[in-house]
């Protein structure tokens, strides 16, 4: 029993290294849901307004400059046929400094209208890279949805 508990302890700060590693990535993407959210709730409005997806962030009522949309770890904010995709500054944590996040709209019959983040870009974002997906939170990867 004394050397279960003592390998237990000795365990501990691994895993709580592991933890706190991550929560700074999370906080990061948190802040681009935020700030992405107004453009994300656009897309939405000019999605069921005409049936097709905004090409680009004029279609969305926001400037052609991407950097006009730019707080926080958020550099710049664009739109490429629906897709919001957000670029984070050199003072986010290293795993996401430079990288860009991409917001990809998905309608579904049962579930509505949502959203769902990933680091794979749109081919028209091509001069943008994409974080590590391993470093992103569960959330905010292949094939997860955001209820947002």
């Amino acid at each position: 029993l004394i050397v279960v508990v003592a390998l237990g302890l000795l365990a501990q700060p691994a895993l709580s290294a592991e933890t706190t590693r991550s929560t700074p990535i999370s906080e990061a993407v948190n802040e681009s849901l935020m700030i992405s959210a107004a453009a994300r709730a656009a897309v939405l409005e000019v999605y069921r307004g005409s049936g097709r997806m905004p090409k680009d962030r004029t279609d969305i009522g926001l400037s052609a400059d991407p950097r006009d949309t730019s707080y926080g770890v958020v550099s710049a904010l664009e739109v490429f046929s629906g897709i919001v995709v957000v670029t984070f500054s050199d003072s986010a944590v290293d795993e996401l400094a430079g990288r860009s996040l991409a917001f990809e709209p998905r309608a579904d019959a049962e579930l509505g209208f949502g959203w769902t983040c990933t680091g794979r870009l749109p081919a028209d974002a091509k001069h943008r890279r994409a974080p590590d997906t391993s470093a992103l939170p569960i959330f905010c990867s292949a094939g997860h949805a955001d209820a947002t």
